[in-house]
């Protein structure tokens, strides 16, 4: 039996485009793991670019193979 390892991240509280730096460091943590979850309850603004941002990123790491999740929208 396989135990699969599963992280728990926060998506940042602003997610615009003055957060690409954190969301690609938050892109290279989600890849060190086997599964994630991307707790999204902190989110208090998001505008378009920031919802590009964060569909481009989900997007390229599931091509990539990673299982994510995102819990708690705000």
């Amino acid at each position: 039996m396989t135990v699969q390892h599963t992280s728990t991240h926060f998506l940042p509280q602003v997610l615009n485009g003055t957060r690409v730096d954190d969301l690609r460091e938050l892109w290279a943590k989600v890849r060190l793991a086997e599964a994630t979850e991307l707790d999204g309850s902190h989110v208090t603004t998001l505008d378009s670019v920031g919802l590009q941002l964060l569909l481009e990123g989900l997007e390229s790491l599931e091509r990539q193979g990673f299982r994510l999740v995102v819990t708690d929208p705000s």
